[in-house]
C-alpha cells in the first residue's frame, strides 16, 4: 500500500492559541468561545491520528521536547517581568535564549523525522529482481536506516540540554509558574524516551555492526545524561 505524503508541518505555523499570558497568568486566550488551538496544531493532530506511518513517534517526541522548551520560555518570560526577581533576570536571560534555539531545533526535527522514515520506507519499495537491484535496494536501506537512527538520536541530545536548562530554572523564576516547569520537565522526559524508542526501532535494519555498537553506546550515554 503506497505511503500518503502529508503536506509538511511548518515550525513557525505553530501557534498554540493566541497565548497573551500576562504575568499574572490570566487565561492564554484573550478570545472567549474561541477554539484555544489553532489550525495548524489541529492539522499536526489530526496528521498523528491517520491512518498512515508519518508524522509518527519520533516526530511526536520531538514535538513534545520543542513544547517543553516552549514552557521553559514562556516561565522565563513571566519571571522577566517580575520587579521582585530582577536578580535573577539576567541567568534566565541567558536560559530563555538558549531554549528558544533548542525548541527551534526541535520543531525542525518534527519534519526531519517523518522524511527520514519516509525515505526508509521508499528503500524498501526499490525494484529486487536483479542482483545488481538487490544490491542497490539493500545500500539504500541501509544508509536510509541510519539516517533515521540518527534524527531521533540527536533529538534526544537536544533534549536532555532542554531538560538541563529547565530544571536550572527552579527556584530563580516566578513560583507561581512551578507547576509550567514541572511539566515542561515531564514533557522533556517524554520525548526523551520517546526518541531513543526510535532510535533503537530502526537499528534492526542496518547491517553495519561497528556502527550499531557505536549508535548503542551513545544511546547508553544519553540514558545515564537523562
Amino acid at each position: 500500500m503506497a505511503i500518503r505524503r502529508r503536506p509538511a508541518y511548518e515550525p513557525e505555523l505553530h501557534t498554540v492559541g493566541c497565548k497573551a499570558r500576562a504575568a499574572e497568568r490570566e487565561p492564554f486566550c484573550s478570545h472567549p468561545g474561541r477554539d484555544r488551538l489553532s489550525n495548524p496544531a489541529k492539522e499536526f493532530v489530526e496528521a498523528v491520528a491517520a491512518d498512515s506511518p508519518t508524522p509518527g513517534g519520533g516526530s511526536v517526541s520531538a514535538l513534545a521536547g520543542a513544547l517543553a522548551a516552549a514552557l521553559g520560555e514562556m516561565v522565563c518570560g513571566i519571571t522577566l517581568k517580575k520587579k521582585s526577581m530582577v536578580a535573577h533576570h539576567p541567568a534566565v536571560q541567558e536560559a530563555s535564549h538558549h531554549l528558544a534555539q533548542l525548541r527551534q531545533r526541535l520543531m525542525e526535527a518534527v519534519d526531519h523525522d517523518a522524511a527520514s522514515y519516509e525515505a526508509v520506507m521508499a528503500a524498501f519499495k526499490l525494484p529486487k529482481q536483479t542482483e545488481t537491484e538487490q544490491a542497490a535496494r539493500a545500500s539504500a536501506i541501509e544508509e536510509a536506516s541510519k539516517h533515521a537512527a540518527t534524527v531521533p538520536l540527536e533529538t534526544a541530545k537536544v533534549v536532555v540540554e532542554v531538560a538541563r536548562i529547565v530544571a536550572s530554572l527552579r527556584g530563580i523564576t516566578a513560583p507561581q509558574a512551578a507547576s509550567d516547569l514541572a511539566v515542561a520537565l515531564s514533557m522533556a522526559e517524554a520525548a526523551h524516551r520517546g526518541a531513543i524508542e526510535n532510535v533503537r526501532a530502526n537499528l534492526p535494519s542496518i547491517k553495519d555492526a561497528e556502527w550499531v555498537r557505536q549508535i548503542e553506546e551513545r544511546i547508553k550515554k544519553l540514558e545515564a545524561e537523562s
